[in-house]
């Protein structure tokens, strides 16, 4: 996460839906610090006891990233709220259009799977990129800048309001993803 191509602010939170004997806020307090990026790392209080709660919990603490593990090890080490709150709390997440599954990786040594979702509009995928990219204006495929962006295509759209312009960017390297684009419009020379 602290590698995302928008890597987290000041403030930014990653929810955990796990609950734990060994998950109380001084070992959260410590995840933040290991995580070497400006991430709070926070849990589920354990009076959430329902659906509704979870959601108003969510809302409040509106956090960037949600941990998602489907098949927790060992489940029988979390409190009975856990087990109960948990599957529910996924399906609110993973079901929100607010957040898109970023990474996908193992858990450790235990092998169990676990995802986090980010906050956000979702990345496109290659094919989606490439799909927009056949279908751009000539002459603004493939245009690179320096060694750091590829701009793959622009696709104009004519709508109500004149002309949308979408700009398919690559990043050529790791770096921070803080950039604005100007773009002009020129009519040509007759």
């Amino acid at each position: 996460m602290c590698h995302d191509p928008e890597p987290p602010e000041e403030g930014d939170r990653l929810l955990l839906l796990l609950s734990h004997q060994y998950l109380n806020n001084e070992n959260l307090k410590y995840l933040t610090l290991k995580a070497g990026c400006k991430l709070q790392v926070i849990g589920v209080p354990g009076a959430i006891k329902t659906s509704g709660e979870f959601k108003s919990f969510l809302d409040q603490v509106r956090p960037k990233y949600v941990l998602v593990v489907p098949r927790v090890p060992e489940p029988e080490l979390a409190p009975p709220f856990a087990n109960t709150v948990k599957s529910e709390a996924e399906r609110l997440v993973t079901s929100d259009s607010a957040f898109q599954q970023s990474i996908a990786a193992p858990l450790g040594a235990t092998g169990a799977e676990c995802i986090i979702y980010r906050r956000g509009s979702a990345l496109l995928t290659r094919a989606a990129v490439a799909s927009a990219v056949a279908a751009s204006v000539s002459g603004s495929r493939d245009v690179r800048f320096g060694g750091r962006f590829l701009l793959s295509g622009v696709l104009l759209t004519p709508n109500d309001e004149g002309l949308q312009m979408e700009l398919f960017w690559e990043s050529l390297a790791e770096q921070r993803l803080k950039y604005f684009v100007f773009v002009s419009p020129h009519r040509p020379e007759r």
